[in-house]
């Protein structure tokens, strides 16, 4: 009996001498599975540091598409700046006209067809350029186009008033001659300053855009103000133009034909008074006022589309893309020109060759039926172009003349010397 007991508890003790290998084995398998754990936790952490490292630098490769994008988008495009440099032309030659020839400027073929469309061009440039003001804040934006438009106006204007009462006529009253002058001198500048305000608050809000628009377009009619109630609608076409940029440049000859047909059918009923007549127009006031309106504005506005379109057509060559290049640097500097050519212009030049009411340069040989003063005219507005660029090149230079003469900041200097 006792014999076969033993080999059972010699079994128990087999049996429990087998059990401790098993302990033995659950504890490799848990420091196995332990491991196990540490590799694959390593293994995550590798992994999410890898991400991590491969979203840091798809994040720096992004924000270096987007610094490419933007300095793609801050490249001066060089047919607007040639058409620019062709509207700022149009400037100098008309106000050559009006003030060099011996023949009443509104009787002047020329000048009424340069007047009727070339300051609604300018505007609609304003407006193609004022895309991207969008973007700012209204404090930001209202101090930009205040010191870019406002203060350079103010500083001319006094200059000017300062210079007629010394040497001509002094005024009654000091004051009120001044505030006049600072108030109405340079209606353009002010003009778009007004528009660019306008537009911004109608434009803020994106997804109510067309209908703020439209609110704005109706309530420009009421702003007589250096002709706002003329000016905004060129302005918001230079916006669409900008916006709808693929449409229109879609089918250029199109709009260029369309434009030009448009034109020739309105002209015969323009009267001959400029854009700059300020009269007070209102949408139920006279028929004549109404007519006068609608004609100057389809003008303008037909101008507009046809130099837009032509220059587009152009610039498919690349002999004329580089001629536009060119023009680049005083396309960059109409701002400059423009103000700087009513001194030269309208001031020096013509108290000196004035043929009407006798500079002291005399032109008794030239007659306009022989287009001898159209010649004189336009080879005058060519070379006073070049002598005023070159004056607001060296205004650039120093930062007082740019900020008072040009209203441009340090920064404004460097991209206009790189343009």
């Amino acid at each position: 009996m006792t014999s076969t007991i033993k080999p059972s508890n010699y079994d128990t003790k087999t049996s429990n001498y087998d059990i401790k290998p098993n302990n033995s084995d659950t504890k490799l398998s848990y420091t196995a599975t332990k491991q196990s754990n540490s590799d694959t936790n390593g293994s995550a952490i590798k992994q999410s540091d890898t991400a991590a490292k491969q979203g840091e630098a798809a994040a720096k490769q992004g924000e270096a598409t987007a610094v490419q994008r933007d300095s793609a988008a801050k490249q001066r495009d060089t047919t607007l700046d040639a058409l620019k440099a062709l509207a700022i032309f149009f400037v100098c030659f008309g106000h050559s006209l009006q003030y060099f020839l011996d023949l009443p400027f509104k009787e002047n073929p020329v000048w009424l067809f340069i007047y009727s469309f070339h300051m609604p061009l300018f505007m609609s440039l304003v407006g193609y350029f004022s895309v991207s003001l969008l973007d700012l804040s209204f404090k930001k934006l209202f101090t930009k186009r205040f010191r870019q438009l406002i203060v350079p106006a103010l500083t001319f204007s006094t200059f000017f008033v300062l210079i007629s009462w010394i040497f001509y006529s002094k005024p009654q009253n000091y004051i009120t001659n001044l505030v006049f002058h600072l108030v109405f001198d340079f209606w353009f500048l002010k003009s778009a300053f007004v528009c660019t305000l306008l537009f911004y608050a109608a434009a803020k809000v994106e997804k109510w855009r067309s209908v703020g628009l439209v609110i704005s377009l109706i309530v420009s009619q009421c702003l007589h103000f250096e002709l706002v109630n003329f000016m905004y609608p060129c302005f918001l076409v230079g916006y669409l133009l900008r916006t709808r940029k693929e449409q229109f440049t879609r089918h250029p000859i199109a709009w260029l034909l369309a434009s030009a047909a448009v034109y020739a059918a309105v002209y015969p009923f323009y009267d001959g008074r400029a854009w700059a007549s300020n009269f007070d127009f209102s949408l139920l006031g006279p028929f004549d006022l109404w007519k006068e309106y609608c004609v100057k504005l389809t003008l303008g506005l037909a101008g507009i589309l046809f130099f837009f379109s032509l220059f587009r057509i152009l610039e498919r060559s690349k002999a004329v893309k580089r001629f536009f290049g060119s023009l680049q640097a005083i396309g960059s500097r109409t701002l400059g020109i423009y103000l700087i050519q009513t001194l030269i212009i309208e001031k020096l030049l013509a108290k000196l060759i004035n043929m009407h009411w006798g500079g002291y340069i005399h032109w008794n040989c030239i007659q306009w039926e022989d287009f001898a003063g159209l010649a004189v005219c336009l080879a005058v507005s060519v070379i006073a172009l070049i002598f005023i660029y070159f004056l607001v090149t060296l205004a650039e230079k120093n930062k007082y003349t740019a900020f008072l003469l040009l209203g441009k900041t340090a920064h404004n200097r460097d991209r206009a010397k790189k343009g």
